[in-house]
């Protein structure tokens, strides 16, 4: 968990709202459709940066395309004491994207992609039940999913896009700029 919650003011939020939605976006035309300097933009996007609101930007990749049709949540169970040490060295795997302490049935869960339930059962056995603290069987509580209906790479930030009217083509990367 965070140790302290930054404030943001509306105009730091609708500037993130542009950002998760396509982080290639030039600063002047945030700064356009915002109605401020893109010398602005910029530096507010530069100080967010440096109190690690924003971590990093990305492109949200399409599995399917890539051949990996096998996605699975994965439920593990731990020795208490080893709970943060199994979360570490999970965190470590390209195949895992998504690592959480969990309430509930399992100690921690996790999200993994791979090509195959053949490739996905291997990884299981081969990488995840070995780790040190792992008990029970973790491929016991997999769930499949069969068809992904919705992937974001993105935080709410309060319904910005009906207040900033977002039907520009910038914001959808398939259309033409």
């Amino acid at each position: 968990m965070s140790e302290k919650t930054v404030k943001l003011d509306d105009i730091d939020r609708k500037i993130l709202f542009f950002l998760q939605t396509n982080c290639k976006i030039p600063y002047h035309e945030i700064g356009k459709r915002l109605k401020i300097a893109p010398s602005t933009v910029h530096n507010r996007v530069k100080r967010l940066i440096k109190e690690k609101i924003i971590k990093a930007f990305s492109a949200l990749l399409d599995p399917e395309k890539l051949g990996l049709n096998t996605v699975a949540w994965v439920g593990i169970n731990t020795k208490p004491e080893k709970l943060r040490e199994v979360a570490n060295k999970l965190v470590e795997y390209e195949e895992i994207q998504v690592v959480g302490s969990a309430y509930g049935n399992f100690d921690i869960l996790v999200q993994i992609t791979c090509k195959t339930p053949n490739e996905l059962n291997n990884f299981i056995r081969t990488k995840i039940k070995p780790i040190d603290g792992v008990i029970n069987e973790p491929r016991r509580a997999s769930s499949i999913f069969t068809e992904v209906f919705k992937v974001v790479n993105w935080l709410p930030l309060r319904d910005l896009e009906k207040e900033i009217k977002i039907s520009t083509p910038f914001l959808d990367p398939s259309k033409k700029q």
